[in-house]
């Protein structure tokens, strides 16, 4: 059975066979290199967090700008049904 161990400085992994140890610069230089080799985000905790906040700040964004009914007058997709009120207005008058 293995275990480890990481006191803030130092990463010890020990089994019944052998122990082995290494600074944290050491293990995350490791672990970015297996995290590529397997095409996964290498970015930090912090890193992740500002681009969550980045992304959510840009949707945001997106969906303010689609809020204006005009985005959507030239929009070609059967779901979206528009109706002009003017024009309406105007045929029902005559």
């Amino acid at each position: 059975m293995s275990r480890f161990l990481y006191d803030g400085r130092v990463w010890k992994f020990e089994n019944e066979v052998m122990s082995v140890s290494m600074d944290d610069a050491t293990f995350q230089k490791h672990l970015n290199a297996y995290l590529t080799s397997k095409g996964i985000d290498t970015r930090t905790y912090l890193q992740l967090l500002a681009y969550v906040d980045q992304v959510l700040n840009q949707r945001i964004e997106a969906a303010a700008h689609l809020e204006n009914p005009e985005y959507w007058r030239d929009i070609d997709d059967p779901f979206i049904r528009i109706i002009m009120y003017g024009i309406w207005q105007k045929q029902r008058k005559s």
